[in-house]
């Protein structure tokens, strides 16, 4: 070895410092395929935006009085993949009249818009991480409370004597409907003795093998029960 290194030291100069680049440049080399070869395995097509939206809202109650019919759920803190939720921009309150059984299941009888909710959940989530950041406390603790999710609407212009479905429905800020996963079923008295139905698993896939009783109740299709 002593041999070796003497006999480097005896070459000239320009040949070393070539030496030197072609290793350099070997190193580069080597660099850019182990980059090259990371970024590729980390590569991941493009999201469709509805893999992004909100997964569906947390229903907690569905009430029905003179008023109108009150439904009360928590906003969701994750999109459809079971992560975290980038952005929400509200709720849409879907409601469908019911004349008859078979319009349970009628396309040609759609759910329509009665309501539209502006999310503030979200909005409160941030400021709590600012809050947080200020007072030196880790952002990965900040979360929100049931009473910071809660949201409570009013249909105020359902009608006595019909029966209803509802269904909530968040989207994001790019307006991209979310999850729904129950429906809600009310026949509207006007009053608190209106009956109210809550029809879990319920969404727009599995409303294809429900049954008319099962979704409309005992709806009969003169409308009566």
């Amino acid at each position: 070895m002593r041999v070796g290194n003497w006999e480097a030291s005896l070459a000239p100069q320009s040949e070393v410092k070539q030496r030197k680049r072609r290793a350099v440049a070997r190193c580069h080399r080597w660099v850019g395929l182990m980059v090259l070869a990371v970024g590729c395995g980390r590569y991941e097509p493009p999201l469709a935006p509805e893999r992004l939206s909100p997964s569906a809202v947390q229903l907690s109650e569905a009430t029905a009085t003179s008023g109108g019919v009150t439904l009360t759920f928590l906003a969701p803190t994750t999109d459809r993949r079971g992560k975290k939720l980038s952005g929400l921009q509200g709720f849409l309150i879907y409601r469908k009249k019911l004349e008859r059984a078979s319009d349970a299941l009628n396309p040609s009888v759609p759910f329509v818009v009665v309501q539209r909710v502006e999310d503030t959940s979200l909005e409160t989530l941030e400021r709590k991480k600012e809050e947080a950041v200020r007072a030196g406390i880790p952002v990965r603790r900040v979360s929100l409370s049931g009473e910071e999710r809660r949201v409570t609407v009013t249909d105020a212009s359902a009608t006595e004597g019909h029966t209803y479905l509802y269904k909530i429905v968040p989207y994001s800020l790019d307006g991209v409907d979310g999850e729904h996963d129950s429906l809600i079923r009310v026949v509207f008295s006007g009053s608190s003795g209106s009956v109210v139905t809550i029809i879990p698993a319920a969404d727009d896939e599995a409303m294809e093998s429900m049954s008319l009783d099962d979704i409309a109740g005992g709806l009969n299709e003169t409308g009566l029960r």
